[in-house]
């Protein structure tokens, strides 16, 4: 067997170090994984049945608010003085300035987390085919290499309880070189043979006494 086809086996617990090592990193990979998904689905979650229905909301109180402050402006315009017949109307304008504050904040607040939900979404989508490579090796490529490491460990261990039928193939090889090598010889001594008799031949051309 040529060195390209056979490997030199000195301690199969390095084998057993490095089966566990693999698995280890297979486990970590996947946990990462799912860790990680399960952050990124939490924000958007978060965004999604918190912030958004939270501003939603607020954006429907607040537009109550300006149109409170609305009919309180205007009925204050509508009454009469006693004096001048044009009563002050200055808090029901700061009020309604501070209710359309209010409003326009929580319309850009409620703006800005769909825009973060949506940018979170596509970021995550572009995570994923990313990280895809990497799932595949923790869920198919480690799971195929451990069992390779298996099979590899049980024939090294049949083997040397000499439960692999080895020795049956050594002593195989060895009677059919025995064959071979008395085949040889055979060969060999039928030359042999030949050669001495031709050796003790005469010539056609030597008289016979």
């Amino acid at each position: 067997m040529s060195s390209e086809q056979s490997a030199r086996i000195l301690d199969i617990t390095a084998i057993e170090r490095f089966k566990a090592g693999l698995a280890d990193f297979g486990d970590a990979i996947k946990i990462g994984l799912l860790e990680a998904d399960s952050e990124i689905e939490r924000a958007i979650g978060w965004l999604e049945r918190d912030r958004l229905h939270h501003w939603k909301r607020q954006i429907q109180v607040r537009n109550e608010e300006v149109a409170t402050a609305k009919s309180a402006l205007f009925r204050k315009q509508m009454q009469g003085s006693a004096k001048d017949g044009r009563p002050s109307v200055v808090d029901e304008k700061v009020a309604l300035d501070r209710a359309k504050k209010r409003l326009r904040n929580a319309e850009d607040r409620h703006r800005a987390c769909r825009r973060w939900r949506n940018r979170l979404e596509q970021e995550y989508a572009i995570y994923k085919g990313h990280v895809q490579g990497l799932s595949t090796v923790a869920e198919r490529n480690v799971p195929v290499a451990l069992a390779t490491l298996d099979r590899m460990l049980q024939n090294l261990e049949a083997y040397v309880r000499g439960e692999s039928g080895a020795q049956d193939e050594i002593n195989r090889l060895i009677e059919e070189d025995d064959k071979r090598a008395g085949m040889n010889r055979a060969v060999t001594e039928e030359l042999d043979t030949s050669a001495t008799n031709d050796d003790t031949e005469p010539n056609p051309g030597e008289e016979r006494t």
